[in-house]
């Protein structure tokens, strides 16, 4: 598993920083990396799981997504209950716009949580909730469960601009203006070099809180959801 790992993720640092890893003599490699991992989830002893978990995400990845169902229903099977790997499920299903079965999935995990007494999983549950409600125009349902999913991080500083930028824009759309504005003021400030994502986010939210979204804005958000 070290090596799959370790050959899987090397292969895939950005190209900006690449000419370190050369320097030491490492060049990484997909095909070896997934190789590897395939020799520990099918044949190992202590790491069977853990290399078939990241076997399957970085399968799914690649775009191979029959061999990652593979994988991933393998620990379905075996822990029908673990919500690490139910959210997992739920966030491919949503990857591929399979909104009913994501929110489904979803939901069976925070059930489970709720069931077995632990939180661990649900913030990434409930995002997916969020964005499977957002998807459905549902702004009222898609803000209640980013706010359950921020509640529920630990981390605080490991929140995403994007997750602030979507539950201002939620409020935005549900005619929250205050709320949807102290939102906006807690996507950080990013770089477009070194975070570009954080930057588009943080782009956005200051575009928000110069503007609030007009009804053109508001019917281009629908249709791009039912699109």
């Amino acid at each position: 598993m070290g090596f799959g790992l370790f050959n899987y993720l090397t292969a895939k640092v950005p190209k900006a920083f690449r000419w370190i890893f050369s320097l030491l003599g490492f060049s990484g490699d997909v095909e070896g990396g997934l190789e590897s991992l395939r020799i520990a989830a099918d044949k190992g002893t202590y790491a069977r799981n853990e290399a078939t978990f990241f076997l399957a995400q970085f399968l799914f990845w690649e775009n191979r997504e029959d061999e990652a169902h593979k994988y991933l229903n393998r620990l379905l099977d075996k822990y029908p209950d673990n919500s690490l790997f139910l959210v997992t499920y739920a966030q491919w299903e949503l990857r591929k716009d399979n909104v009913e079965s994501a929110m489904a999935i979803a939901r069976k995990a925070v059930d489970i949580n709720a069931r077995r007494k632990i939180q661990f999983g649900d913030e990434f549950a409930h995002s997916v909730l969020a964005s499977c409600y957002f998807a459905k125009n549902d702004f009222e349902q898609a803000k209640n469960n980013i706010e359950l999913s921020i509640q529920k991080t630990e981390n605080k500083q490991s929140i995403f601009n994007s997750t602030f930028y979507r539950l201002g824009l939620c409020y935005d759309l549900i005619g929250q203006r205050e709320k949807a504005v102290a939102a906006y003021h807690q996507v950080k400030k990013a770089d477009m070099s070194n975070n570009p994502w954080e930057y588009h986010s943080f782009r956005l939210a200051q575009k928000r809180l110069r503007q609030p979204p007009d009804d053109i804005d508001v019917s281009l958000t629908k249709a791009s959801n039912h699109q």
